[in-house]
């Protein structure tokens, strides 16, 4: 259903393209190597077979093959923003950012300058197409819509009081955040918040039992 939607997706963005040849470049800058990879590699797997299944048909609308240029981005933003700038140098029409806000928030600027559409494997934070502008979009349930589900879920489990751990390191661990303005909005007390740091080993502070009125 993903390969479906994300395929699908792509062959949208490509009629938006301002000028589209005979063929339609797709500039593919995700993870395919570290802590993505888990993520953007399955994907890109299916997109591979669905361009596969496309081609083979004549392409999009059965007369516009589709041509794949693809970069490691190696899990980094710094990277990623490198290799957009490069396929944006290669001519591409329609660009693949990686399934994480962070690598492809850093690559925007240079999304929103060649004016050419794109859109994340999987990435979920709602800022994206705010900072993206008309350029941007997204292929994956929003962070602010998925903590709204589990939000209302909690609450009609007859859950009233809540507590939760983020991380300020990247977009999607402040999920959380999400979840306690619907929560407080429900009706339901938040007892407190803590923070972490990705990477971080020791958490017997956080676990240790608190009171209510900690935060």
């Amino acid at each position: 259903m993903k390969r479906l939607a994300l395929t699908t997706a792509l062959a949208t963005l490509g009629m938006m393209s301002p000028a589209l040849a005979e063929t339609l470049k797709v500039g593919v800058a995700t993870a395919q190597t570290g802590g993505l990879a888990t993520y953007d590699a399955p994907v890109i797997e299916g997109v591979h077979i669905a361009v596969d299944e496309i081609n083979e048909a004549g392409g999009i609308g059965g007369n516009m093959p589709i041509e794949l240029l693809e970069k490691d981005v190696r899990s980094d933003a710094a990277q990623t923003a490198i290799a957009v700038q490069e396929l944006v140098d290669a001519g591409v029409s329609v660009l693949v950012l990686p399934c994480d806000a962070d690598p492809s928030l850093a690559a925007m600027g240079i999304v929103s300058g060649a004016m050419i559409p794109a859109i994340s494997t999987c990435a979920s934070s709602p800022t994206l197409p705010m900072v993206g502008g008309e350029y941007m979009f997204a292929n994956f349930p929003g962070d602010n819509v998925q903590a709204t589900v589990s939000a209302e879920w909690a609450w009609e489990q007859g859950m009233k009081t809540g507590y939760i751990l983020y991380s300020p390191d990247t977009q999607y661990t402040t999920l959380p955040l999400y979840f306690a303005e619907v929560f407080d909005a429900l009706g339901g007390e938040m007892l407190g918040q803590d923070t972490y740091s990705i990477g971080q080993q020791d958490f017997s502070a956080i676990v240790t039992i608190r009171s209510p009125t900690s935060s």
